[in-house]
């Protein structure tokens, strides 16, 4: 199914044991093999166990070992990448002249989850000034930081919203996203550090930088839109965000949604929110008409990874389509490598698992 059904997110099937998960309900899954996999692949571990431990999820052994497994294994993911978070803040507040904002996963955890592994992130995501770029990428390969370069050199940087930087850690491997705005849509320029508001967070002792509570939901809207898996988690962030805001902030959420032409991208999120966890808190204003056709109502019409690629084409003037689609269609081995999940295999094994990647809607969409 190429076309996204209204509302719709992976493992359907699933979702009705899913939301009594996450709302603490028992659960006794039909099927226990797809509920598993639905709970990892929405990056609800946390929360399956915990529910396993309580016994509200009742689980054969195996399956359940699994899911605790998979917890474990997130768990100390996430604890690494908070520690490597407090060892790589200050050098890049100094080498860019400003503090990197935590956007996501660790900032998250701490301001909405109790207790925060309920939340893990698989990696770092800090938004730094567009003009301090160079001095951040800089700064992260002193820290011994790879950039995976994006399909050729320059593409990210022009055409994307981040650059993805890798570490070895023993045999583990720690991941950063350096954004210098939200996402690839120009609406994303509207989330850019220097248009956000910032306050303090403390993560394990330390004071790091976030978005406010009203930019914060901006953020998670914009940043669930953005990535065409839409998981649960991701929508259980924004109902949270949605709640955590008091009445003052809920009205100024609306306010800064609208002067940035962000409310589609808002009340859009909040509907998914409302569609599948029930959030039913009072909006104060109706949304605005949608945005422009581009990169974000593409990915929200269509579910194929291609979609991306084809709303960014709109979004970008005429004489810049040539040299965009001969970055997707014909990537440098090293571009290719970046992006692939097993980067050391020939040159055609890269290309041909591109291609299957951009043409295949997303597989566990109509289960």
């Amino acid at each position: 199914m190429l076309r996204r059904p209204l509302f719709g997110i992976p493992w359907p099937g699933q979702l009705p044991d899913l939301r009594d998960l996450l709302r603490g309900k028992p659960v006794a899954p039909d099927d226990p093999a797809e509920f598993r996999d639905a709970a990892i692949a929405h990056r609800l571990t946390g929360f399956a166990d915990a529910a396993i431990r309580t016994g509200r999820l009742r689980l054969p052994d195996p399956f359940a070992r699994q899911l605790q497994d998979a917890h474990a294994v997130a768990a100390v993911r996430s604890a690494m990448l908070r520690r490597e978070l407090l060892r790589i803040a200050p050098p890049l507040a100094e080498g860019c002249g400003a503090e990197p904002l935590v956007i996501k996963g660790p900032a998250v955890a701490e301001a909405l989850y109790e207790p925060r592994t309920l939340r893990p992130f698989a990696d770092l995501d800090l938004l730094v000034p567009r003009s301090k770029l160079e001095a951040a990428v800089d700064t992260l390969a002193r820290l011994g930081y790879r950039a995976n370069l994006h399909l050729r050199p320059g593409f990210a940087e022009r055409y994307r919203h981040d650059i993805h930087f890798s570490r070895r850690q023993g045999d583990r491997t720690l991941g950063i996203d350096l954004h210098w705005r939200i996402s690839d849509d120009p609406l994303g320029t509207e989330l850019a550090h220097d248009r956000i508001e910032v306050a303090p967070l403390e993560i394990d002792g330390a004071r790091m930088a976030s978005p406010g509570p009203a930019d914060r939901l901006l953020v998670l809207s914009t940043h669930f839109l953005t990535d065409r898996l839409r998981r649960l988690l991701w929508i259980e962030d924004v109902r949270r965000a949605a709640l955590a805001a008091d009445e003052s902030q809920w009205l100024e959420t609306f306010e800064r949604a609208d002067e940035k032409g962000l409310s589609w991208v808002l009340h859009r999120a909040l509907d998914y929110a409302a569609h599948h966890l029930g959030l039913a808190r009072e909006r104060p204003r109706p949304p605005e008409p949608p945005p422009a056709w581009g990169p974000l109502r593409a990915i929200e019409r269509f579910q194929f990874a291609a979609a991306w690629d084809l709303g960014h084409l709109t979004s970008i003037p005429w004489r810049e389509r040539p040299g965009y689609l001969r970055a997707t269609l014909l990537p440098s081995r090293e571009g290719l490598r970046g992006a692939a999940a097993d980067p050391e295999g020939p040159t055609w094994r890269l290309a041909l698992g591109r291609m299957r990647r951009a043409f295949r809607s997303a597989r566990t969409g109509s289960r």
